[in-house]
């Protein structure tokens, strides 16, 4: 970290002090609140959903840093899903891999990208608005 060495005078004394810069001080703070900070990403799996699957997602789409839809349908259903924020990415193939292959998929995803945490999540759940803050909590 860099410092400000600054002389002055008092009197016949000569004094120096070695000071931090602010903005030196301001980044390690913001670097330390940086590293504590945990990178959460979500998955849910889709396997020909109903209508109410956007609204399960949207009740913790804002909890994580990164959602996947993987859409297992056959053939994809992906029109159901469509119009999300950038932090969502959306893989669909129109092939049913197994929950399995695509959850080891969205790992390998979340793992790229240095995620934390990884939510896993069904089509037909979701979370409470006062639960989800709890939940975060945690972390």
């Amino acid at each position: 970290m860099d410092s400000l060495i600054s002389w002055y005078a008092d009197g016949d004394k000569r004094h120096y002090e070695r000071r931090l810069f602010c903005a030196d001080f301001i980044t390690w703070q913001i670097n330390f609140i940086y590293i504590r900070m945990e990178k959460i990403f979500g998955v849910v799996i889709l396997f020909h959903p109903d209508n109410n699957v956007r609204a399960n997602i949207d009740s913790y789409l804002s909890f994580v840093n990164k959602l996947i839809i993987i859409d297992n349908s056959e053939p994809a259903t992906s029109h159901k899903i469509s119009n999300f924020e950038n932090n969502v990415a959306l893989m669909t193939d129109g092939k049913n891999k197994g929950i399995a292959a695509r959850l080891n998929d969205a790992a390998a995803l979340a793992i790229a990208e240095n995620a934390s945490w990884l939510l896993t999540m069904d089509q037909d759940s979701f979370f409470e608005e006062t639960h989800i803050k709890l939940y975060r909590q945690c972390f």
